[in-house]
């Protein structure tokens, strides 16, 4: 039989054709990001309901989910954990699929899912935890490689005396988890 997946590790969406994991699924994005995923739900024949903003437009998102759950005002609608919670419930989704951005990256979100007895679609929790923090990424992956990394947390209390003393041709300060790499330039 055709297989068909779309998920990480292993969480699939669909494990073959007659075999569907889930028959409705919580998008808890917005605009393209929310029009892809609802494309690739349909695609597999689930039904996609589709978190929205109480204030937003009418949007091709509105007409393109099988349903809208109205989640709370602006941006807030799209990052309160518990609202979205309730609103997958109140819809009868199996899972939650929160695309990029918002609280695709925050383990607390995706651990409340678990505990709420929603499937998350996403990475594991103890994943999340390692990858959402730059510097943790960057201190793990660069053991095993044996690659020497030159970041520094603020919070190591020398920060300011490696700041003026390191001899480095440039600084880049990041915010250590989220944020993504928008505004960083050579």
């Amino acid at each position: 039989s055709k297989k068909a997946c779309i998920g990480w590790g292993r969480m699939p969406l669909f494990v073959s054709e007659n075999e569907r994991m889930y028959q409705k699924i919580l998008i808890a994005n917005r605009a393209d990001c929310a029009m892809r995923l609802i494309r690739g739900v349909h695609e597999l024949g689930a039904s996609a309901v589709v978190a929205m903003a109480m204030d937003d437009p009418l949007t091709l998102v509105r007409g393109a989910a099988d349903e809208v759950a109205m989640t709370g005002a602006s941006r807030d609608a799209f990052l309160n954990p518990t609202n979205l919670i309730e609103a997958a419930r109140q819809h009868h989704c199996e899972a939650i699929l929160p695309g990029w951005g918002f609280l695709s990256e925050d383990p607390y979100f995706a651990q409340q899912c678990r505990l709420a007895g929603i499937h998350y679609i996403g990475p594991s929790t103890p994943h999340l935890y390692v990858f959402g923090d730059k510097y943790e990424t960057l201190r793990l992956l660069s053991q095993p490689l044996g690659l020497e990394h030159r970041a520094i947390r603020c919070d190591d209390g020398d920060f300011e005396t490696r700041l003026r003393t390191e001899p480095m041709d440039a600084w880049v300060l990041k915010r250590r988890t989220g944020g993504g790499g928008k505004g960083v330039f050579p």
